[in-house]
């Protein structure tokens, strides 16, 4: 897996409170865009983004790197 994302409400408070419970873990802050998402990573692990969303968004989101091109040429990126 490459990384998750998880929907949130606020950055601020959720970046403070990971902070505090991740980093005794090892994990460190991976970047931050005020209002938008939050992300966090520890070598060896996916990386876990908090991300700002509305009352629509899927509970989580999931990713993984790809492993080669796509067969199909419409998945194919421009």
């Amino acid at each position: 897996m490459d990384h998750i994302t998880i929907p949130i409400s606020d950055t601020t408070s959720t970046r403070a409170f990971y902070e505090a419970c991740l980093a005794p873990l090892g994990w460190h802050l991976r970047g931050i865009r005020s209002g938008r998402h939050v992300g966090f990573h520890k070598g060896g692990s996916p990386v876990v983004y908090f991300s700002v969303s509305g009352p629509r968004a899927p509970s989580t989101w999931r990713s993984w790197p790809a492993m080669s091109e796509p067969c199909e040429p419409s998945l194919r990126r421009r």
